[in-house]
């Protein structure tokens, strides 16, 4: 199975709540709007199976002890290594420097309610080209990709902004480990043996990636691992 590297060069820094950001959540997300015109993630309850439009997926899968993920990484460097930068803003600061909305009777409540979100923390990439590794349909992601304008979150406030992308294969084996790293959160099933050292947390290992039982005890991306501690038997058809 040949697997495809996408170079993704982007406009803007790109944000996110967690470091590293999955190749198969936001091709998730474009398989419900090339399917059906938008994603239905309103849809999914939370106490439901968690099933997101895996038929409409352009991506195999790595199956283990009843475990699996899609094969894809997370985003990389160009090096292929793990984003070693990453800086943080307020969404606060932006009401603050606006006099008018420092008024009583205009003023933005962000301690408490919908605007919440504003208070907090977010961090964000200051990275112009990314890339991520994937094993599967590769004219079916770029279909999939012109449903996608941004990687990572508030796109729509202008972080991860795509400026344009490319895909080609490579001459690598795998598209979750590669020179003896994890590129992806892998289910401990994935583990044939845990070495000293090696850290095993809870994680979500697939799209959707807030819901609950989506999350496993995981090795996160990037463990440094040996291939011999890791079970990938190749990638699976659907």
């Amino acid at each position: 199975m040949t697997v495809y590297k996408m170079l993704v060069e982007l406009n803007s820094p790109m944000a996110s709540s967690d470091p590293f950001i999955h190749m198969d959540s936001f091709l998730s997300y474009a398989a419900g709007i090339e399917s059906i015109g938008y994603d239905e993630l309103h849809n999914i309850e939370e106490k439901s199976e968690p099933v997101y439009f895996e038929d409409e997926m352009p991506l195999k899968k790595y199956k283990t002890s009843g475990e699996w993920v899609w094969a894809s990484s997370v985003a990389m460097t160009l090096e292929e290594k793990e984003i070693d930068k990453w800086c943080i803003t307020n969404w606060k600061k932006r009401f603050d420097v606006d006099q008018e909305h420092q008024k009583k009777d205009t003023q933005i409540p962000i301690s408490a309610g919908k605007f919440k979100s504003y208070n907090s923390k977010l961090a964000y990439a200051p990275v112009e080209r990314i890339i991520f590794l994937f094993e599967g349909d590769p004219e079916k992601v770029k279909t999939l990709m012109k449903n996608i304008d941004g990687i990572g979150k508030k796109t729509s406030q202008g972080y991860g902004k795509i400026k344009d992308y490319s895909i080609e294969p490579t001459d690598k084996q795998y598209s979750i480990y590669d020179s003896g790293h994890t590129l992806r959160s892998l289910p401990k099933e994935f583990i044939s043996g845990i070495e000293p050292g090696i850290r095993v947390e809870r994680r979500t290992v697939r799209p959707p990636y807030w819901h609950p039982d989506n999350q496993k005890m995981s090795l996160p991306p990037f463990t440094e691992i040996s291939r011999d501690n890791i079970i990938l038997e190749g990638v699976k058809d659907e």
